[in-house]
């Protein structure tokens, strides 16, 4: 199943997808015009990370059962627009 959620991440670490029991995709939107989102684990900061989502940029992953996905951003707010699906 695809489930679609919209994630708003601050400059406090946020979980934008959930561990699942089963392993997933998840595509990441940065619908943004300016802010930058940092993509990682639960220690992601804006200068230690896994991907750097610029505005306007798609980031796709694939995870393994039990992984999460986290963001933080280096001022404000920013709403991704996630996509998740198990297999």
């Amino acid at each position: 199943m695809i489930t679609g959620t919209r994630v708003t991440v601050t400059t406090a670490v946020t979980k934008i997808t959930e561990a699942d029991r089963v392993d997933q995709t998840a595509a990441i939107q940065n619908e943004d015009a300016s802010l930058v989102a940092y993509l990682g684990g639960p220690d992601v900061t804006t200068t230690n990370y896994g991907y750097k989502l610029l505005p306007g940029q798609v980031f796709v992953v694939r995870m393994t059962v039990g992984e999460a996905l986290f963001a933080v951003v280096s001022s404000g707010s920013l709403p991704l627009n996630v996509l998740t699906k198990g297999y």
